[in-house]
């Protein structure tokens, strides 16, 4: 009774430090910070190769890139810490409370390494398909963004042929496509 008291402590301690995490130290700053530096270098980068480093492109990258580095990489190492701390302390309870039995811990201990060693492979297996995948979601994210902009740039620029509207509905439709295609690896 008291090792469920305790644990339903620990958990609301968690939940309340995980709110204020959120709240107060989330990859907000880190976010900001990535972006100011990035817009320095696309600002520098304009004027060596303005060619290769368009205002959609540089645009793409503040937005998706900078949210998907922080949320992936960065905050992961949180949850990567705090999911270890978890399969630790619920090992050594586990073990704690059959210590007396050692056949069962042997059993689970081989149980535990086993699955582990299923995870690890199965990540590794699927890294290749993984990054496939985020190379697709990306590549479309940058083509919808370049319709776009390309779209508005042509439209100030008076260069659609009819008054009609019927090209705007064209454009729109071209657009539409483009990003339910982005939408679609974006649920990968």
């Amino acid at each position: 009774v008291l090792l469920v008291l305790g644990y339903g402590l620990i958990q609301i301690i968690e939940d309340r430090c995980h709110y204020i995490y959120e709240i107060d130290i989330p990859g907000a700053s880190v976010r900001h910070e990535l972006r100011h530096r990035l817009q320095y270098e696309f600002l520098q980068l304009q004027k060596i190769d303005p060619e290769a480093w368009p205002a959609g492109r540089c645009v793409a990258i503040l937005d998706g890139e900078v949210d998907s580095l922080v949320n992936n990489v960065w905050e992961s190492m949180f949850q990567m810490a705090k999911q270890m701390m978890r399969l630790v302390s619920l090992v050594a309870t586990v073990f704690w409370h059959l210590r007396n039995a050692r056949g069962i811990q042997i059993t689970l201990g081989a149980v535990y390494l086993l699955l582990a060693y299923g995870i690890i492979n199965n990540v590794i297996a699927r890294e290749p398909n993984l990054v496939d995948m985020a190379k697709r979601k990306r590549d479309w994210a940058f083509a919808m963004f370049s319709v776009a902009t390309h779209q508005v740039h042509d439209s100030r620029q008076g260069l659609w042929r009819g008054s009609d509207g019927q090209d705007t509905l064209e454009n729109v439709t071209f657009f539409g496509k483009v990003s339910m295609i982005y939408r679609k690896r974006a649920f990968h």
